[in-house]
């Protein structure tokens, strides 16, 4: 059986994910039902892997726009919460 303080800390990771990615309250989050919670973050993974095969062609379509490399170089940060996503849904599984 898992541990409190294990239990805690990925209620917070969920916390930390929906408020910052969808601008919801700490009240919001504690209020949404566990299956609710799951169900944004898991489209959140798959709105971050669409944005991550997009960059993915951008980038083997190099066409030297400027726009193009910073949209790029803004979606590292969304990359890496996107692992960190992904590494919270491994303990379910």
């Amino acid at each position: 059986m898992a541990s409190s303080y294990n239990i805690r800390e990925n209620f917070l990771e969920e916390s930390f994910i929906l408020q910052k990615h969808l601008g919801m309250g700490y009240r919001d989050v504690r209020e949404l039902p566990l299956t609710y919670r799951r169900w944004y973050i898991e489209r959140l993974v798959r709105h971050f892997k669409s944005i991550k095969g997009k960059n993915k062609n951008i980038g083997q379509n190099k066409t030297g726009s400027p726009d193009i490399m910073k949209t790029v170089k803004t979606d590292a940060s969304k990359q890496e919460d996107l692992k960190k996503i992904e590494k919270i849904f491994k303990k379910f599984s």
